[in-house]
């Protein structure tokens, strides 16, 4: 697991992230951010998408992410914050632009805090 040390909150597309001190952090340390990282390897014929998400753990929220591995053979066709009600973290989807079936190694991390997302 990496361990990143932030020292503020975020608002995300207009969601307030509500952040309590994660017990491993020292007072006056500033947010405990970790790392959440998902990985998957796929097939996406000509014009198909798919993709790969990377979810925080209960009591966490997101506070941002971004695909870690871009594969050449494809485009990204979003990269965003997901959240369902329950739990949220980060989605990626790509695109296959081209004329063949490409195989697809894809990778995407979110970066997570104890709290929770109140939608406002």
């Amino acid at each position: 697991m990496k361990l990143i040390k932030i020292a503020m909150g975020a608002v995300l597309s207009g969601v307030l992230v509500s952040a309590a001190a994660s017990p491993q952090a020292r007072p006056g340390s500033g947010l405990t951010v970790y790392l959440r990282e998902a990985t998957r390897t796929f097939v996406l014929g000509p014009g198909e998408t798919g993709g790969v998400s990377s979810a925080c753990r209960s009591g966490e929220t997101v506070v941002g992410g971004s695909p870690t591995a871009i594969p050449a053979n494809v485009v990204i066709a979003y990269s965003a914050l997901f959240f369902d009600g329950v739990g949220s973290g980060w989605t990626v989807q790509y695109r296959n632009d081209s004329t063949q079936a490409v195989s697809v190694y894809a990778a995407t991390s979110a970066l997570c805090t104890a709290g929770k997302l109140i939608p406002g």
